[in-house]
């Protein structure tokens, strides 16, 4: 693993390195560092992505895997590099965004397991939507809200967030919130001060404060288990600012505020439905009229009338 810089440094985004292995995978270039501080795919957190120059050439790295075997860092690319050195750059956004979002989500397991003792079996992370399975179907809306509020009160108390590496053994006798399965080796342990202590191979913010917030955003039963869809960070400000946006246009077409809001389309949906019902009965009270006068137009065709 000492190829894994990423393990001692989230934070460095750019770095020279050496190519000391050109391979290709499903039919794309890839290539092996000496040392990268890019991150595979694994633990639920996607990989990195950016890009590596050699030259005048540069490729973006589009994926970053774990070879089976030998457990290599390649680096899949767009177009290919030779043997040599390159400087290479990661998307840091998007690092940082996984970095908030994984130490978010230990901290958010740890409130789940204090407040309801829900353990987490299942973490998802995505462009898309970051949500944690935990083991218990019949969570209340009062212990949601009381695990959302005690995962923001930690990040707000900015505490540490450091790794370190132990033998199994030793980490056996630890209070770790889970530990995994295998056998004899090491395991890098997160450590978010006095309050969770896991086994993670991901990049984690070094204090609770750069997580920013932690917002739950829904719920949802998944058999003998709930989902918990939440944000952080720049991903929470983001959903805010559109939520306080569609709250302000609303708030303006209903010439209410933020307060009366619920009431008000209650109000409107109310209204809605007695005007639908009225349309309704006015309707069939319509056609009954246009059914009698085509009737009365009606043609005669022998003993029968016809109606066009």
């Amino acid at each position: 693993m000492n190829d894994r810089a990423y393990y001692t440094d989230s934070y460095t985004s750019q770095f020279d390195a050496s190519i000391v292995e050109v391979l290709e995978i499903d039919g794309r270039p890839a290539v092996r560092l000496d040392h990268t501080y890019f991150y595979p795919t694994s633990g639920g957190q996607p990989h990195d992505t950016g890009r590596l120059r050699q030259g005048n050439r540069a490729a973006q790295v589009v994926d970053v895997v774990v070879r089976e075997g030998d457990e290599a860092i390649l680096h899949v690319l767009d177009a290919l590099l030779t043997p040599g050195s390159v400087d290479a750059a990661i998307d840091w956004p998007r690092r940082f965004d996984h970095m908030q979002h994984h130490t978010g989500q230990h901290i958010l397991s740890q409130a789940f397991i204090r407040v309801a003792e829900a353990e987490t079996i299942s973490f998802h992370l995505s462009p898309q939507s970051v949500t944690i399975d935990l083991d218990r179907a019949d969570l209340s809306a009062e212990e949601v809200r009381a695990a959302e509020q005690l995962a923001n009160e930690v990040v707000w108390q900015n505490r540490p967030v450091t790794a370190r590496e132990v033998a199994r053994e030793e980490a056996a006798t630890l209070p770790l919130r889970k530990l995994p399965p295998g056998r004899g080796g090491r395991l890098r342990l997160i450590d978010i001060a006095d309050f969770d202590l896991t086994a993670c191979g991901g990049t984690h913010v070094n204090g609770t404060a750069e997580v920013g917030l932690i917002k739950v955003l829904k719920t949802e039963r998944r058999g003998s288990a709930s989902r918990v869809e939440f944000c952080c960070g720049a991903r929470a400000f983001a959903d805010y600012r559109a939520k306080h946006d569609a709250i302000q246009q609303l708030s303006a077409a209903l010439t209410t505020g933020l307060a009366e809001l619920p009431a008000s389309v209650d109000r409107l949906q109310d209204e809605s439905k007695t005007l639908r019902a009225e349309l309704k009965r006015q309707q069939m009270a319509l056609l009954r009229l246009e059914a009698d006068d085509l009737l009365r137009a009606a043609e005669p065709l022998g003993a029968a009338r016809l109606v066009r």
